[in-house]
């Protein structure tokens, strides 16, 4: 599948509280999958953090999967609900290695 066909098939939506849904802030949900940017990139710090403090080489390649997904996942979110309207993310993330290469 394509980074497009990805994001237009995310599923999501289930799980929230009556007070989040009932929220009437644009841009609630992009907010929301920010935060999980932020804790992703928390547990890979401690990941991280972990591997300088080891005596041994230790990565914990399992969990590194795992929130590197969430990060991508979360990006593919944020895309969909951008309170402006719907951003396709592969012609950005296009767009964006071109520019910078």
């Amino acid at each position: 599948m394509t980074i497009q066909e990805l994001q237009y098939s995310l599923p999501w939506g289930l799980g929230y509280g009556a007070h989040f849904v009932s929220s009437t802030v644009k841009y609630k949900n992009f907010q929301h999958a920010l935060l999980h940017v932020v804790k992703a990139a928390g547990k890979l710090s401690a990941i991280v953090e972990d591997a300088d403090h080891s005596r041994e080489d230790y990565f914990n390649t399992i969990e590194v999967q795992k929130y590197l997904a969430d990060l991508v996942i979360c990006a593919m979110r944020m895309a969909n609900t951008s309170p402006t309207g719907t951003i396709d993310l592969q012609s950005s993330v296009i767009h964006r290695l071109e520019s910078k290469n």
